[in-house]
């Protein structure tokens, strides 16, 4: 385990223990202070989330993972290779560039193209996302890159069929899960009923989603599913520290929340809500990390989680009331839920922490 061989040989365990908890206090603590801050500007700037621009909880995303690398660097935590390097730096770059862009002006023309759903994103960050995640997979097809970067987790991986098989299974229940608010008549769509439509909308904007906007989603995904993960697993076990980590991550959205983001009008019962989501996707995404030993199998089912929800108000039901209601809402939760219960039944979390080590180590 990375940061459990710093030093070299193995930390005896008092001090072992003590060190994760530091870095665990002190990722904690950065990113809630930074993310709090971000959403009392916007609450003291804005009012509520109708009046908020799009880039702006697109801005708290990127959090979660500029804290993660700054600790790995701080700590100097031994993932950190030439190639891992070199991603961050691509991360950071792409970052700042989409933070110049959208406060102080586009670089290129604002209008040169637009894009489903990321319509807002300005036309030179397009570019370099491209660029970048055309970048990850050249360092994927060299073994020396590919090797190093499996080490923090950013690599693709190991056990491939799971990129088919867990998102697969996933969109499958998930677009149930939301199709049940039309069965029970829980809303109408925006657009009008179309399958079709619900489904080619999908297909698309995950392809575009993925190379657009996967800096947001990576954002989250490396400092929660790799950086904290790793180290509640190691203190916890996997079994506690899914749910432990699906309770801070809820309480990370509190902000937004609170300014009516997914639950409007109900600040308090929203963030209950939200906080059982996040521990119920948790253990999907987690679960999926787990397997393959990558962060971007749950960026992926991040995006997935967040694309189809719009796609689904379009064609399929915008829920009347979004807590008392299935995809997001309560009922929905409950049977996603039933689903994660079984999930963590496997003994996939007793091993968790071999499976953590086997990745920083390098090994199948």
């Amino acid at each position: 385990m990375g940061f459990l061989e710093k030093n070299g040989p193995a930390v005896p365990e008092k001090r072992f223990v003590s060190g994760v908890q530091k870095e665990i206090l002190v990722f904690i603590g950065i990113t809630f202070f930074l993310t709090y801050a971000f959403d009392l500007w916007l609450m003291l700037t804005f009012g509520d989330i109708s009046r908020v621009p799009p880039y702006s909880t697109l801005v708290q995303m990127l959090i979660p993972a500029a804290v993660a690398v700054t600790c790995l660097m701080v700590f100097k935590d031994r993932t950190v290779t030439r190639s891992t390097k070199l991603f961050f730096t691509i991360f950071s770059l792409i970052a700042m560039v989409f933070l110049w862009e959208m406060i102080i002006g586009p670089i290129l023309p604002a209008h040169l193209f637009t894009l489903p759903i990321y319509r807002f994103m300005p036309p030179f960050s397009v570019i370099i996302s491209i660029a970048g995640i055309l970048v990850l997979i050249g360092m994927n097809l060299r073994n020396g890159s590919r090797e190093e970067l499996y080490l923090s987790g950013l690599s693709f991986g190991k056990n491939f069929r799971y990129y088919a098989l867990i998102p697969g299974l996933f969109t499958v229940l998930f677009s149930a899960v939301y199709y049940l608010n039309h069965t029970f008549r829980c809303g109408d769509p925006i657009i009008g009923f179309s399958l079709e439509e619900f489904w080619a909308g999908l297909a698309v904007n995950l392809v575009v989603g993925f190379c657009v906007g996967w800096i947001f989603y990576f954002g989250e995904e490396y400092g929660w599913r790799i950086y904290l993960q790793d180290r509640l697993f190691s203190l916890f076990g996997g079994l506690k520290g899914v749910l432990l980590l699906g309770l801070i991550w809820g309480l990370w959205h509190s902000g937004l929340i609170l300014m009516g983001m997914n639950y409007p009008g109900q600040p308090f019962l929203g963030n209950t809500v939200m906080i059982l989501l996040t521990v119920v996707m948790g253990i999907f995404y987690s679960i999926a990390v787990l397997k393959t030993g990558s962060v971007w199998i749950a960026v992926f089912l991040h995006l997935i989680t967040d694309t189809m929800e719009p796609l689904a108000w379009l064609y399929l039901s915008y829920p009347s009331d979004m807590i008392f209601s299935f995809g997001t809402g309560i009922y929905g939760i409950v049977i996603m839920g039933i689903i994660a219960v079984i999930l963590l039944r496997c003994d996939v979390w007793e091993k968790a922490g071999q499976l953590i080590v086997k990745r920083q180590k390098g090994e199948p």
